[in-house]
């Protein structure tokens, strides 16, 4: 008989037996070596788990995508794993080309020879996506601000990178213009700011207010589904949209047509 059946053997012998109320709290040798055992087995379990878990880890696959009265891509800003790949979900007006930081910032559309989605879409595989961090743009719509980054960190490691703050306040072309019945209005902030974004009818009527509250330094977005303040949808016509953030103001012409 092995020592672990004699041990079993043991503690069924003293399966009637109760607990010693003091140290030790086993009833004889087999009760302590069985659950040693046990322990020992749990451990072994757990270990194999955690190291499994690490081991299978599946790359995953992240989408962003861009809809043909949009001038914007969602999310303009996602971090993934190295491994991973990105599906662009595009209109057929929209691509998605990689450039250098400096061209990102200055809203160009000159390729660094990173990856280039067609139009319409596309994905971008792992080997076109090293650790770091990816700038893109609409190459026919970078100058109004449609752009994205891609921070792309290690399995194992941190991607520590510095997040761009525009260095200037400024309010972008609505796209599409002409549009019907939306478009997108898209604006940036160097710093924290008091925000009021509305629309006004030619002669100076307040139209709708597209927003107000406290935004964060960055590029944002909203669009105007050309309704007024009651709900109800406005005529065809020129309007204007005017952005103030804190003492800065700017004012841009849109055009409904239906």
């Amino acid at each position: 008989m092995s020592p672990i059946q004699e041990d079993i053997t043991l503690c069924l012998a003293h399966s009637g037996r109760a607990l010693s109320s003091s140290p030790p709290f086993f009833c004889c040798r087999g009760c302590l070596r069985s659950i040693v055992l046990v322990f020992v087995l749990t451990a072994q379990l757990l270990s194999q788990q955690v190291l499994t878990g690490i081991a299978v880890r599946t790359n995953s696959l992240r989408t962003i995508t861009a809809t043909i009265n949009d001038l914007v891509f969602l999310p303009d800003s996602i971090t993934i794993f190295a491994g991973d790949s990105v599906r662009f979900s595009l209109a057929s007006i929209h691509d998605a080309v990689e450039v250098s930081e400096a061209t990102w910032l200055a809203n160009g559309n000159t390729s660094n020879g990173g990856f280039q989605v067609p139009f319409g879409g596309g994905l971008v595989v792992p080997a076109s996506l090293g650790v770091g961090v990816h700038y893109y743009v609409c190459t026919p719509h970078a100058a109004s601000g449609m752009k994205g980054r891609i921070f792309v960190t290690s399995a194992t490691g941190v991607l520590d990178v510095h997040i761009i703050t525009p260095t200037d306040f400024q309010l972008f072309q609505n796209y599409p213009n002409p549009f019907n019945p939306s478009t997108t209005v898209a604006y940036q902030l160097s710093s924290s700011a008091m925000v009021i974004i509305a629309v006004y009818n030619p002669i100076g009527q307040l139209v709708r207010v597209l927003y107000v509250g406290e935004a964060p330094p960055g590029r944002h977005t909203i669009v105007w589904n050309s309704k007024d303040y009651t709900g109800r949808t406005v005529e065809s016509g020129v309007y204007f949209y005017r952005l103030q953030a804190g003492s800065f103001t700017a004012t841009r012409k849109l055009i409904l047509l239906r």
